[in-house]
C-alpha cells in the first residue's frame, strides 16, 4: 500500500491545532527535562508536516509553557488558548522511530499510518498534550527552528541577567560552551527516579581528563554543569564559569526561582556560543543537544564511563542471575 493510500482514510475536519504543553506535573507522571520537551516539539512538527504532505491538511502547532515556573523568565503569549484543565493533561502516545523519508520503506509507511491513525481520533479543534518523543526524521526545517526559538525568548529582565552574566565571566568575543551533565543522583538527589550513582574520584578524574583533551589554547570556554564539584575541578585558565543555583527543570519537586532562572541561564549561554562540547555519563544529554539543534550550533558529545557504577551494575546482574538459577 502506498503512503497516499494509507493517508486516504484521514477524515478529521475538527482538529486544527496541536499545543505542546510543558509543566512540572501531568495527570500520571512528572515531566521530563527541557531537552525532552524541545525534542518532542521538533518531533510533533515533523508529524504535522507528514500529515500535510499526504492529506493536504494544515494543522497549526504551538508551545505552551505558561504553567511551568520557567514562564516567569520567558515572553509568553497571553492570548494563546488555554486547556480546560492543566492537571488533566497527559502524555502524547504514538510509536516513534527514526526513519528515512522513503515511501517504499515499511518503517516510513508505519510513521505515516501512525500519524493518520492518531490525529484522526482527535475530536477537538485544539488538542493539548505533552510530547517528548524521539525524532522520526533527521531533517529539521529552519522554519521549525524559528518557531521554537520564538517561544523561548527571554524577558527583558532575563536578558539583562544573561548580559550581566557574560560580563561577570569576562567574555567579550566568541566562546565555546563546555556542558557537563552528570547522573541525576549526583546532582539532583531529591529529583524523581534517581539512580545510585555518585561523583566518585575515578569518575571526576576521568571527566577532567576528557575535557582537558578537547580544550585548545587561545580559545575561550564557558563551563556550564549540573555539578558544582565539576565546576570547581575544571574552572581556571581559559575555562570560565559562574556559581549558579541549578535544578532539573522537569523532575525537581519544588525548584526555587533562582534555580529555574540559573538553569535557563545555562541554556541561553549555550545558545549564544560558537560551539558546544558536551560530556556526560549518559549516552546523550538533551539539554545541550536540542539547544544546538534549535540554534544550529556545532555540537559534539563525549560519553564518560562511570566505572564504579558499571561495576556495581555488573555485580547486581551477577547476583540476579545467581538468584534465578536457584529457582
Amino acid at each position: 500500500m502506498s503512503c497516499a493510500e494509507i493517508a486516504s482514510v484521514y477524515s478529521n475536519t475538527t482538529f486544527k491545532k496541536f499545543v505542546n504543553v510543558y509543566q512540572t506535573q501531568f495527570l500520571d507522571f512528572k515531566a521530563s527535562g527541557l531537552g525532552d520537551y524541545l525534542r518532542g516539539s521538533f518531533m510533533m512538527l515533523q508529524l504535522l508536516r507528514t500529515l500535510k504532505k499526504y492529506t493536504g491538511v494544515q494543522v497549526e502547532f504551538d508551545m505552551d509553557l505558561r504553567n511551568h515556573p520557567m514562564s516567569k523568565f520567558l515572553i509568553c503569549d497571553p492570548n494563546l488558548e488555554r486547556p480546560r484543565s492543566y492537571p488533566a493533561l497527559g502524555n502524547f502516545h504514538i510509536d516513534s522511530l527514526l526513519v528515512k523519508q522513503d515511501e517504499n520503506d515499511i518503517a516510513y509507511q508505519h510513521i505515516v499510518r501512525e500519524t493518520v491513525r492518531y490525529f484522526n481520533k482527535i475530536q477537538q479543534p485544539t488538542f493539548f498534550a505533552y510530547c517528548c518523543k524521539d525524532l522520526v526524521y533527521d531533517e529539521m526545517l529552519d522554519s521549525e527552528r524559528e518557531l521554537i526559538r520564538s517561544r523561548l525568548q527571554p524577558t527583558p529582565e532575563m536578558e539583562t541577567y544573561i548580559t550581566d552574566s557574560l560580563t561577570r565571566l569576562g567574555v567579550t568575543g566568541a566562546y565555546t560552551t563546555i556542558h557537563i551533565r552528570m547522573d541525576d543522583a549526583v546532582c539532583f538527589p531529591h529529583a524523581v527516579g534517581s539512580s545510585q550513582a555518585t561523583l566518585n574520584t575515578q569518575l571526576l578524574d576521568d571527566l577532567v581528563a576528557a575535557v582537558r583533551s578537547k580544550v585548545e589554547e587561545g580559545k575561550t570556554y564557558v563551563l556550564v554543569s549540573s555539578s558544582t564539584r565539576v565546576k570547581e575541578a575544571l574552572t581556571g585558565g581559559n575555562i570560565l564559569s559562574l556559581p549558579t543555583a541549578i535544578c532539573h527543570i522537569g523532575q525537581n519537586q519544588e525548584p526555587t526561582d533562582d534555580e529555574v532562572r540559573d538553569t535557563l541561564l545555562d541554556f541561553y549561554l549555550m545558545s549564544r556560543s560558537a560551539e558546544i562540547l558536551a560530556f556526560s555519563t549518559y549516552q546523550r544529554t538533551g539539554f545541550s543537544l536540542e539547544c544546538s539543534n534549535i540554534y544550529k550550533i556545532p555540537y559534539s558529545m563525549t560519553q564518560v564511563e562511570d566505572k564504579e557504577e558499571t561495576a556495581r551494575r555488573e555485580e547486581q546482574r551477577k547476583q540476579f542471575e545467581a538468584m534465578m538459577r536457584r529457582y
